[in-house]
């Protein structure tokens, strides 16, 4: 589902605006997990703090929702 979101989000960006995008995706999901994150405290985390359950929850229903008000 990430990769279709992304092809249909990212891919017809302007290559500047898509730079940008990779940048973030190299370092936030590519990256190691503690190279990514170590500049942060651990109540700043969030998404990105794997046992953040509720962060979790509340991203994948923000997500569903916004996919289920969608109009193709």
């Amino acid at each position: 589902a990430a990769f279709e979101h992304a092809i249909l989000t990212i891919r017809g960006l302007p290559d500047s605006y898509r730079q940008g995008w990779k940048s973030l995706f190299e370092h936030y999901v590519f990256a190691d997990e503690s190279e990514a994150t170590k500049h942060l405290p651990k109540n700043l985390l969030g998404i990105l703090d794997k046992n953040n359950v509720s962060a979790h929850l509340r991203l994948w229903n923000l997500l569903k929702n916004k996919i289920m008000r969608q109009k193709f």
